[in-house]
């Protein structure tokens, strides 16, 4: 009896809760009706500057006006800090001001996605977002009065505390010791999703066929174009990108397994200035070495690997002008379509512009049967060297009706097929050279799975949905291309139909189990559309791939940037390339680069 008493001592009598609530009322009328353009919220720091829960990250704004920074004035004057940080959660956008909320909840693509998600019983109640603070609300004239309030002015007197405090925000450089002979670098940064996980998502089983390979997929593109001004907008627009493509901000378990602790932890993002021009890199058949140093601490002077990271990146500043942005990203987690679909996704999103989402599908498997005790990293290692052929259209053209004249290929060979089966038979050629005699080969190669199976994934579907078909050939002596076009057709065809994981995996190792002799692995990402990556420079006028790592014989086809041709990495044993680069039969089909 005595505790209700006290607590009814605390209760507001009801005319002064009346008086108040019909000031609060005036209050907010009065706001509704005032210019708030020059609210000014601070720019929201990149790093975990106070406890809130969630990743902080600055993102650029939507409209194209505001893309171009200004510069700060010499003349004395404070000059106004950009008004950036207020988020629409539901429509995955940023806006600048109070003013720009009020009039994205009005418009039609809002309320269409509200609709949407309320038919599927989620709540929209509080649709936007204050970033710095984390703070969510209803509508501009309830964010227009966090912004006024006492929580917010205390979380910006913190902000500013703490970047006093940091010589860069947000970010911790690494040591001169890691970063010894890649380049002048000037910071590392740890690149956070925008928004913060659900925690039913944390981990993610998803479907990924060859987990268990320690490879390495690194694509870096060339932008003669570069604005200098844009770094910022590309780490931006990589944490909102990363609030789509979650499980690359999380790490990878040891021992592997089929899964993703999807933990936010976020990606390495380097940026460095080389004093080379990027005329030397471009259109040149260059050593890996060469290339290797614009990728995140070199792609052969650690095990990278056997990282946890899933995706590390890199923004090469030349000499001269202009930029490349080189990524590496984990086999475990991605195919070149997933590649190919996040890279056209962060550019869209540095262009202000409306990207593709992707879907996530979780594994069926009950079990972690593996592929029997097949692994890239396990075969045979040597001193291997890539070299990149280019293929004219015009000259595969001649190779095909060549090929279709001998009468043993199946009805219309592609391209790929045709230029596959040249690689194919004068790689085993150089090694027969090489070694004094002939060895059984047989040849892999790569297939997107996703419209194999009984039930399709979309083109959108993430991960490494994609398996090797196999190639046998056996050592009858001479290859003939037919019928190593004849070979692939069939290996693909043996994928049609598969009814889950489970049945690939098993056939996969099935078909790995008895063979003897090389081994060459041909992957193509043609009409993939690396060449449209574009950050707001304009397209690429190159993208190279390196695929470090794998001691093998690898083959990778992907299109030139003209798309008048094919251009094929190929890595080969020093020796075997060497005769390769000299048969004159094979170059007669090869471009000099």
């Amino acid at each position: 009896m005595d505790d209700e008493m006290v607590t009814l001592h605390n209760v507001m009598p009801v005319d002064l809760a009346l008086k108040r609530e019909m000031e609060y009322r005036h209050k907010m009328e009065a706001l509704k009706n005032q210019q708030l353009n020059n609210l000014n919220p601070l720019l929201p720091s990149q790093s975990h500057v106070t406890s809130n829960p969630f990743p902080p990250s600055q993102v650029h704004p939507t409209s194209q006006t505001i893309l171009k920074r200004k510069e700060p004035s010499t003349s004395g004057i404070k000059p106004k800090k950009p008004t950036i940080g207020l988020v629409c959660k539901i429509c995955q956008i940023t806006l600048c001001t109070v003013t720009q909320v009020k009039d994205h909840a009005n418009s039609g693509r809002h309320k269409y996605n509200i609709q949407q998600l309320q038919k599927r019983g989620e709540n929209v109640a509080t649709p936007f977002l204050c970033e710095i603070c984390h703070a969510s609300c209803s509508s501009g004239i309830v964010m227009a009065a966090h912004l006024r309030g006492t929580k917010h002015a205390a979380v910006l007197k913190e902000v500013e505390k703490a970047k006093r405090a940091r010589p860069k925000e947000g970010f911790a450089p690494r040591s001169s010791k890691d970063l010894e002979g890649l380049g002048n670098f000037t910071q590392s940064y740890l690149k956070k999703p925008l928004n913060h996980l659900p925690q039913h998502l944390y981990t993610s089983k998803l479907i990924t066929f060859l987990y268990l390979i320690e490879v390495l997929l690194a694509f870096v593109f060339f932008y003669p174009n570069y604005k200098k001004d844009d770094t910022n907008i590309l780490k931006q627009s990589l944490s909102k990108c990363l609030a789509q493509y979650y499980p690359l901000a999380g790490r990878i378990p040891s021992p592997p397994e089929p899964y993703i602790n999807c933990n936010d932890e976020g990606v390495e993002f380097l940026e460095a200035f080389n004093d080379s021009p990027l005329d030397d890199f471009i259109h040149k058949n260059v050593q890996d070495e060469f290339i290797d140093q614009l990728f995140p601490y070199g792609l052969t002077c650690t095990p990278q690997a056997s990282s946890p990271l899933l995706l590390k990146v890199q923004l090469n500043h030349f000499s001269g002008g202009g930029a490349a942005v080189a990524l590496s990203m984990s086999h475990k987690f991605a195919d070149g379509a997933t590649i190919a679909n996040f890279v056209n996704h962060w550019a869209t999103v540095a262009r202000c512009g409306s990207p593709i989402n992707p879907c996530f599908i979780s594994s069926s498997k009950t079990d972690n049967t593996k592929m029997s005790d097949f692994n890239v990293n396990d075969l045979d290692k040597g001193n291997y060297v890539t070299r990149r052929f280019v293929f004219p259209n015009s000259k595969l053209q001649e190779l095909k009706t060549k090929v279709i004249a001998m009468g043993t290929a199946p009805i219309n060979p592609t391209r790929v097929e045709v230029v596959t089966s040249l690689l194919f038979k004068h790689a085993v050629s150089a090694a027969t050279t090489s070694s004094g005699s002939l060895k059984p080969s047989n040849l892999t190669i790569t297939v997107n799975m996703r419209n194999k199976f009984v039930e399709n994934y979309p083109e959108t579907a993430a991960g490494n949905l994609s398996m090797y078909g196999v190639a046998k050939m056996g050592d009858s002596g001479k290859i003939k291309l037919g019928e190593v076009i004849a070979r692939i057709r069939k290996a693909k065809m043996e994928l049609e139909g598969i009814k889950d994981e489970q049945e690939l995996v098993q056939k996969f190792a099935n078909a790995i189990s008895n063979l003897q002799g090389d081994l060459y692995y041909i992957t193509s990402v043609c009409r993939v559309p690396f060449y449209q990556v574009d950050f707001g420079w304009g397209k690429p006028v190159e993208v190279i791939i390196r695929f470090p790592n794998v001691g093998k014989n690898v083959i990778v086809l992907m299109d030139t940037a003209s798309g008048d041709g094919i251009m094929a990495n190929v890595q080969l044993p020093e020796e075997e390339m060497v005769i390769l680069q000299k048969d004159k039969e094979f170059l007669t089909y090869v471009k000099d680069v």
